[in-house]
């Protein structure tokens, strides 16, 4: 009997069309079927079709995603992480600014902070959900117990992810 072929870090990164270093760090933290031989990670070929079958090729096609947070290093963060996942990022402060930005280029997404000057994000993801009801938002808090997001979840569904942000957490939610 033929044992499977194993493939390699730069074979998978191009059969997931993902980044080398995003198949490694994937690998290191469990999320991607895979086995260490010797200092090398190693991936049969059936288990991440297997793995691309239960997580959905979306998850491997860039969406745009627009980004809205008062706090220019996390959006800087963001931009940073989901760029180099494939993904075209749009990033802004300004909540009036960001309805425009929809306007113009709709996302496919939509990651949004709560606690904002001016126009908060629950009035923000109010006007979102009115206008534009199939963007799946997901909403960054540090605050998950707080008034603001008891009065966003009575807006529509949508996904919690605590601050500070864990990586892992934000592209497995970007990924659903």
């Amino acid at each position: 009997m033929e044992s499977e072929p194993l493939l390699d870090v730069p074979k998978a990164a191009a059969y997931l069309k993902l980044h080398a270093e995003t198949v490694r760090r994937m690998a290191r933290e469990g999320a991607l079927p895979a086995r260490k031989v010797g200092r090398s990670w190693r991936f049969k070929a059936r288990a991440l079709n297997d793995w691309v079958e239960r997580h959905g090729a979306a998850s491997f096609q860039g969406q745009h995603i627009l980004c809205v947070d008062d706090d220019e290093d996390q959006l800087a963060f963001l931009r940073a992480v989901l760029t180099r996942e494939g993904h075209s990022v749009a990033i802004t402060t300004d909540t009036q600014k960001s309805l425009a930005m929809i306007e113009k280029r709709r996302p496919d997404r939509i990651v949004l902070d709560l606690s904002m000057p001016g126009m908060n994000g629950v009035e923000l993801l109010r006007r979102i959900h009115e206008s534009w009801p199939d963007i799946p938002i997901t909403i960054l808090t540090a605050f998950p117990d707080g008034e603001l997001l008891r009065q966003a979840i009575r807006i529509c569904p949508l996904t919690l992810l605590a601050k500070p942000l864990r990586i892992r957490h934000l592209l497995d939610t970007l990924a659903q």
